[in-house]
């Protein structure tokens, strides 16, 4: 076997004794491994770095859509709805991660596929057909998370909301007595926040054992159909599909990194549509810069009943920051 090994490699192995080549081949898994971490550790630094960048840039800009806006257009917004619109952005970081997670998927199912493929090409067919059943079961899943998830990012919007103007007034409410509708206002906000995120959360929790029972279901029944169809031949046919099942089981982590995806965008979007939709620009106005930077008076350029305020202003210094 060692001497099939191409470039002359096999050759060079066919010199060193059993035991050297033990310890070559551990001391090559060793350096794999480290490698591997290595490269586990520098992808995942690089997608800390690229997540926190994306959610600095949102921020500024959903902070710069505020600053940019007319009076009058800022003024249709709450004050605790605006620092909502702050939150709900940082939700932009988690399609970075989304996106590194996918990307590993992608090439284990591009190898597991053609292992499966390369041991038996029908069973293979098969095995996408479920999968492809599973993802269109799946899909009504998703539909209803995602509904959740939006009516709990606009609930987010209220509790924050009721929750700044209320803690920005406690005077008023103790002199109006209206501290109990205030605590009422806020409980009712957050419970319609948190209770479509709790039913969401319950139906993200089923998907994956429903997958592990899937996986489970499907190799038990590829194995039995295997052994019935196979027949006669079956003492043969029992390795190649032990050993399928096997890439098939091992395949299990990349479906649901796949299923992980759609779930979580499910639930991300929603956010993410209120925020584009405040940042879009069409139907705002905006305030007209122009002009110079007004750094100081000069004499003689603003009077008032005679009096020039710029010997005013010099009058009147001698008087700042008096208590």
């Amino acid at each position: 076997m060692i001497g099939g090994v191409p470039f002359g490699i096999g050759d060079h192995l066919q010199t060193i004794s059993s035991s050297g080549l033990f310890l070559a081949f551990v001391g090559i898994a060793i350096i794999v491994q480290i490698l591997k971490s290595l490269a586990l550790y520098i992808s995942q630094a690089a997608q800390i770095f690229l997540s926190t960048a994306l959610r600095i840039e949102i921020q500024d800009q959903v902070v710069s859509q505020m600053m940019l806006m007319s009076y009058s257009q800022v003024s249709t917004y709450p004050p605790g709805s605006l620092a909502s619109f702050i939150d709900l952005s940082q939700s932009a970081q988690d399609i970075v991660d989304l996106s590194s997670n996918v990307t590993r998927a992608v090439f284990m199912v591009l190898v597991y596929g053609s292992l499966m493929v390369s041991v038996s090409p029908t069973m293979s067919l098969f095995s996408l057909l479920a999968v492809g059943i599973l993802w269109l079961i799946l899909s009504k899943v998703v539909k209803k998370i995602k509904q959740l998830s939006f009516e709990a990012a606009k609930a987010k919007i209220f509790l924050w909301r009721w929750t700044v103007e209320f803690l920005n007034a406690p005077r008023l409410l103790r002199i109006f007595n209206s501290t109990d509708n205030a605590r009422d206002m806020i409980k009712r906000a957050r419970d319609s926040e948190l209770i479509p995120e709790r039913n969401a959360t319950v139906i993200d929790a089923a998907i994956k054992p429903t997958l592990e029972v899937f996986a489970i279901f499907g190799a038990g029944l590829f194995l039995i159909a295997g052994y019935y169809l196979a027949g006669d031949g079956a003492a043969v046919a029992i390795p190649g599909l032990f050993v399928f099942v096997v890439v098939f089981y091992r395949l299990k982590p990349q479906i649901q990194a796949f299923s992980d995806l759609r779930v979580k965008l499910a639930r991300i979007l929603p956010k993410m549509e209120i925020v584009a939709d405040f940042l879009r620009r069409e139907d705002k106005d905006y305030e007209a810069i122009s002009g110079e930077e007004f750094n100081r008076l000069e004499s003689g350029l603003i009077k008032w009943k005679g009096q020039d305020l710029y010997e005013l202003h010099h009058y009147l210094r001698p008087l700042e920051n008096v208590a």
